[in-house]
């Protein structure tokens, strides 16, 4: 391919090859290509670290996106961060609705069915009101731990606590000072989720 089109072209390779072995794990374990879809890439992604996912989605990705679109897409670090949380913790809150759905008792779904309900009504008014009460915990942990996880957003230069905290200790030479207190700082943040979560 010309150099113009081979980013295009190798992307669409990719998304064919994908597309194949989705079919193909559909095929052979009779189910629908989109759920094995989504536990593969589930999967996929909780098996990559956080920083890992930080730095692809906040520098090459980004870049890549920025050349393929000639500038016209250029996100900030800000964004660029948000979006790596976003995807990595995807896959762990896809998890946690999805045990808290499967702990809700069959036969719950099987009596709201015999009284004529509708498979969304059954949804709203039995499954997923049982499952929100389920994933509170499991959820708030997953705030708490995100809450802390942005402290790997100062790698892209973004000046959160921990990149005001590198900039305060090297203009001042303190060795423990803005450690402590970056420490500190995150245990008030902590312990407020937490109490916002018990509360809830």
């Amino acid at each position: 391919l010309p150099d113009a089109n081979r980013a295009a072209g190798t992307a669409f390779l990719v998304v064919a090859i994908i597309a194949g072995l989705l079919a193909l794990g559909g095929a052979l374990h009779r189910r629908h290509p989109l759920s094995v879809g989504a536990e593969f890439i589930i999967d996929t992604i909780r098996g990559i670290p956080m920083l890992v996912i930080v730095l692809y989605i906040g520098l090459p990705l980004a870049g890549a996106v920025k050349d393929a679109s000639g500038g016209f897409i250029d996100p900030p670090n800000m964004l660029r961060g948000i979006l790596a949380m976003a995807i990595a913790y995807s896959a762990y809150l896809a998890e946690i609705f999805r045990s808290g759905i499967n702990a809700v008792h069959t036969g719950q779904i099987e009596a709201a069915r015999s009284l004529g309900l509708t498979r969304w009504q059954t949804a709203r008014h039995v499954i997923l009101p049982q499952a929100f009460r389920i994933i509170i915990p499991p959820l708030g942990n997953e705030f708490i731990a995100i809450l802390k996880d942005t402290s790997l957003l100062s790698i892209l230069s973004i000046r959160d606590i921990t990149q005001r905290m590198r900039e305060f200790q090297s203009a001042s030479f303190l060795p423990f000072a803005p450690y402590n207190s970056a420490a500190i700082f995150y245990v008030l943040l902590t312990l407020v989720a937490a109490s916002l979560v018990a509360r809830v």
